[in-house]
């Protein structure tokens, strides 16, 4: 028998196999070894609107299959929902990052450490702020982020709204306007005008009895009958009056009586006091010298060329055009009291007359047209309209009434004439 003969060949190659798997400074463990990395460099929170916030997440990587502790910190207008993370081995975790959005593009950087590793993540956002949406009623107006423009969508029909005119009740939408029912304004009342002002709803007035023949006799309104006469109050003059003869309302009756003595015969003024019948004469007190309030130094004259006011007074301030000193003319307030509030001298140094005031500002006359001017401040020029902007020629005397209204609008009426007779 021949002796059995082993083969080695086989054997010495899994024995090359297994050493090549070990490698110096390997722990034979392949994946097991500790990392980490972020799948994005950049997160983009894109356009949020001004004041809000945002959230979004950065997903964690783990590069080995050793679960890891990862710790992150922020930069700039950030912040996060958890400082610390657990990446599990061979898995990955989420980051929560908060954008706080202010005005403008923000910038900043997500730090993320562990392992003995760091890595960063930029971090971008653009806060957006919203522009102001026009309000209709029956439409709802709000801000669109993302095309940075109003979006406006009907409401549904029916819709409860609110009138534009206060004389409209039940709003209601209907085709995209807000529409209602007539408000009903009668207060059944016979002594009573009712009528309804779409600023204001249901105005009343007095309602005018029309005036007696008799003049000691006046009209007056009853709730249950309407207009009635009454007897005017005894004494009430009925004609002439003097201190020999005076027609007087008696019961009803005007009567024609002697004065007695004391009889008032003339109504009292600021400046005279009132006179009484004295020996069949009407005898008064010599008049005296208004005690002036208030006495200031203009430090200049007063314009005055008869087209306006010498002082305009509001409800607060006193306003007066002056020129003379070095200052040229110029618009001057005062405080009721009599403190300086400004001295703004006009822009070419020329005189302008009052014509007007109210809160919306100083109305004036200039050389080449109308000015307005703050009351308060320092009094500068609100506004200039030129003659020539009106239809004036060159040449031209103009003459001008100003009103202003309620709403604080300017009203004006003028009138010009050119040499030659020719108007214009």
């Amino acid at each position: 028998m021949h002796p059995r003969t082993r083969s080695w060949g086989p054997l010495l190659l899994a024995l090359a196999l297994v050493m090549g798997g070990c490698q110096p400074g390997d722990s034979g463990t392949g994946g097991s070894r500790l990392g980490f990395r972020p799948r994005d460099t950049v997160l983009d929170f894109g356009r949020v609107l001004e004041g809000a916030q945002a959230r979004r997440a950065v997903t964690v990587l783990a590069t080995g299959r050793t679960s890891l502790t990862v710790a992150a910190s922020v930069q700039g207008p950030f912040a996060l929902a958890t400082s610390e993370v657990v990446v599990p081995g061979g898995g990955a975790t989420e980051v929560e990052v908060v954008f706080t959005a202010g005005h403008g593009p923000s910038e900043g950087t997500l730090v993320l450490s562990g392992a003995g590793l760091t890595a960063s993540v930029r971090l971008i956002g653009m806060g957006i702020r919203p522009a102001p949406c026009p309000e209709r009623p029956c439409h709802e107006s709000r801000f669109d982020v993302a095309s940075g423009m109003c979006v406006e969508t009907p409401l549904e029909e029916g819709a409860a709204c609110t009138p534009d005119s206060r004389c409209l009740v039940d709003g209601r939408c209907q085709a995209g306007a807000c529409v209602g029912s007539p408000r009903t304004c009668d207060d059944d009342n016979p002594c009573t005008v009712d009528a309804c002002s779409p600023t204001q709803g249901c105005v009343t007035t007095q309602a005018a009895c029309p005036a007696p023949e008799s003049p000691c006799k006046v009209g007056v309104c009853d709730r249950d009958e309407g207009c009635t006469t009454v007897d005017a109050d005894d004494f009430s003059p009925c004609g002439p009056v003097d201190c020999q003869t005076a027609r007087l309302c008696f019961s009803g009756t005007c009567r024609a009586v002697t004065p007695p003595e004391g009889f008032v015969c003339a109504p009292a003024t600021a400046c005279q006091g009132e006179g009484t019948c004295q020996g069949g004469v009407c005898q008064r007190l010599a008049p005296v010298e208004l005690e002036p309030e208030l006495s200031l130094d203009l430090e200049g004259a007063p314009v005055e060329d008869g087209r306006g006011a010498v002082l305009l007074v509001s409800e607060d301030a006193i306003f007066t055009s002056v020129c003379g000193g070095d200052a040229g003319c110029q618009l001057v307030a005062y405080t009721r009291s009599g403190l300086l509030r400004y001295a703004a001298p006009y822009p070419d140094g020329g005189a302008r007359t009052l014509l007007a005031v109210s809160d919306a500002g100083v109305v004036v006359q200039a050389p080449d047209g109308m000015e307005a001017y703050a009351p308060r401040g320092t009094g500068a020029r609100l506004w200039h309209v030129s003659w020539n902007s009106l239809g004036a020629g060159e040449g031209a005397s103009v003459a001008s009434h100003v009103a202003l209204t309620r709403e604080e609008d300017v009203l004006a009426y003028v009138a010009w004439r050119v040499s030659g007779d020719r108007n214009f």
